[in-house]
């Protein structure tokens, strides 16, 4: 796995980097901001210690000096990103934003949101602006005027979710740990055959009071959440491949086809044919 370290981003005078590289493994921090935008299948990453599967279309936010890793090797799936200094948005130590905003920001004090989902109420103007900044020669002056505004918008839309570091340490108890535990094991191990007892011991907990914790936590119980992610994940498959349904619903980790289509209709409210049907005929219209 690569390691990336320290370099300039962009030009001295827009300290601004975009890029568009297909998926390679690498860790590394940096000193800058950086926004990855998921843009095939299912990305696995890593953020600090905390292990991130980031859906299509999802948007990952690295705050300033914060380890992160793109681990999944698949190099068929691609991915967007902007790194960009805190120097590009610097202003007089006097003004709002530089002292609530930028410097709190650099120490560590302020941390961004880590994965903006696409019902986020800031992706669509974090994602339209990121994909603005792609267009253009980022050496004329005048694109460098542009990528600015994009950033001032993007920080500008992040504001208002950003939280203290203390409060980010007081929002997660023990028993919310322990239920994020539980779902970054289900993320990975969903294709095998997991049962509530099987994941109340991975946490050493009673079932009961793991499914309590865990729907206080999420909303919903452990068994629905693994199967919310095994239809994802079958989803995924249905869109990209012409598999068997019965080798679909192996590898999603179904006990059976007919297991299967009754998750998924109930998941989705439709069958996993007709949902493979209307998403080729969409694509065909598209092209």
């Amino acid at each position: 796995m690569e390691h990336k370290t320290y370099k300039l981003r962009g030009v001295p005078d827009c300290p601004i980097s975009v890029y568009n590289p297909p998926i390679k493994p690498f860790s590394g921090l940096h000193p800058e901001v950086e926004l990855i935008l998921n843009e095939t299948g299912v990305l696995h990453c890593k953020l600090e210690q905390q292990d991130i599967l980031l859906k299509e279309g999802e948007i990952l936010i690295v705050n300033p000096n914060h380890f992160h890793a793109i681990l999944d090797r698949d190099v068929t799936r691609k991915y967007g990103n902007v790194i960009f200094s805190l120097d590009a948005i610097t202003m007089p130590n006097s003004h709002l934003f530089q002292r609530n905003f930028v410097i709190p920001l650099s120490e560590g004090r302020l941390l961004l949101p880590s994965v903006l989902h696409t019902e986020h109420p800031a992706y669509k103007t974090v994602l339209t602006a990121m994909q603005e900044l792609r267009q253009g020669n980022p050496h004329t002056d005048e694109v460098k005027l542009q990528r600015y505004i994009h950033i001032i918008a993007i920080c500008g839309a992040l504001l208002p979710y950003c939280v203290t570091a203390q409060e980010m340490e007081q929002r997660h108890s023990p028993e919310d740990q322990t239920a994020r535990q539980v779902m970054t094991h289900i993320h990975f191990y969903y294709h095998k055959p997991l049962t509530l007892q099987q994941l109340a011991d991975y946490v050493h907990l009673h079932p009961n009071y793991l499914c309590h914790l865990f729907k206080a936590y999420t909303g919903h119980t452990v068994m629905e959440h693994l199967y919310q992610t095994r239809v994802e994940a079958a989803k995924f498959l249905l869109r990209r491949d012409s598999l068997p349904m019965p080798r679909i619903a192996e590898l999603c980790g179904f006990p059976s086809e007919r297991a299967f289509y009754r998750q998924f209709r109930k998941v989705t409210g439709t069958t996993p044919k007709s949902y493979q049907k209307q998403h080729i005929m969409s694509e065909a219209e598209y092209l």
